[in-house]
């Protein structure tokens, strides 16, 4: 190898650790999400009131069988809006859950949940 092929190889080999360098502090990783399922102090409680308060949502490592349209069930959520302060994780108040009541039932399902959360509801 001649000094100038010598001197081109180390050139590349610097410049692609460069190029590899500034481009890895452009990745970012998802945040974790976490999953939030309905559990009131009366499990038979599915008023609107109920649903829509925010303590009767508990975090789990994974929700029950969430299959169907009657009634609330899950929420999973970015940790954008999540209180990870205490000692449980909380759902944040920005978060904004929109509501359906049956007026027949009185059971409430989960129509739309903002701020790109996921929603299931079951029967």
């Amino acid at each position: 190898m001649t000094i100038s092929t010598k001197f081109l190889t180390v050139l590349t080999i610097m410049g692609g650790m460069t190029l590899a360098g500034l481009t890895s502090g452009f990745t970012t990783a998802k945040d974790p999400d976490y999953i939030f399922a309905y559990q009131p102090l009366n499990p038979n409680d599915y008023s609107e009131q109920s649903v829509q308060d925010l303590s009767n949502w508990v975090a789990v490592d994974a929700p029950e069988d969430c299959n169907g349209s009657d009634k609330a069930c899950s929420i999973e959520t970015p940790n954008t809006y999540v209180d990870e302060s205490g000692i449980e994780p909380q759902l944040e108040s920005t978060i904004s859950l929109q509501t359906a009541s049956d007026p027949i039932t009185g059971l409430t399902r989960i129509i739309d949940v903002a701020n790109g959360a996921d929603y299931a509801n079951k029967d």
